[in-house]
């Protein structure tokens, strides 16, 4: 790699410096007014639009707790990674959203994956998280829930057999 040498006076070199310092300085002013152009505009659609994406999260962040990719078909994970990648351009983006985007695309991959796996082996049998036989609703259909279960009151078991009467 070759160097060279420039030789300039002492006031030319002040100068240069002066310029890149006061560039500089103008280059973080506009880039906090651009900030402060995305948290507010004339309309006032932005900060809407932010609040509505903050309120929409929660629903997202409620799905992915309660629809296990393992149990629910056809998660729109595509959908989740484009969430991801908009969260930064939020007016009042912050760490947190740096968290929850590694989570909307750490769960987005595991909703692939599940996909993937349907396609390459044909429905994947989840048990459920208890014999469905267990479940109170199941056993007041099949009648072996105490009466007292329902009312509150002492008493025999409900009959849903009609013939059993």
């Amino acid at each position: 790699m070759s160097e060279a040498k420039v030789t300039m006076p002492l006031d030319e070199f002040n100068s240069i410096n002066k310029l890149l310092d006061e560039t500089t300085k103008r280059a973080e002013q506009l880039t906090k007014e651009l900030y402060e152009a995305r948290a507010t505009d004339q309309t006032g659609r932005v900060p809407r639009l932010a609040q509505l994406t903050r309120s929409a999260m929660h629903i997202v962040g409620f799905a992915m707790g309660n629809l296990s990719p393992e149990l629910i078909k056809r998660w729109p994970y595509a959908q989740l990674r484009e969430i991801a990648a908009f969260l930064p351009t939020l007016p009042d983006y912050s760490s947190i959203d740096e968290e929850i985007a590694a989570e909307l695309i750490k769960f987005a991959a595991e909703c692939e994956e599940w996909e993937q796996k349907r396609k390459r082996y044909g429905e994947v049998e989840v048990p459920p998280p208890f014999p469905v036989e267990d479940h109170p609703l199941a056993q007041l259909l099949q009648g072996r829930m105490p009466k007292q279960a329902i009312d509150g009151k002492p008493g025999a078991e409900i009959k849903t057999d009609p013939s059993a009467s």
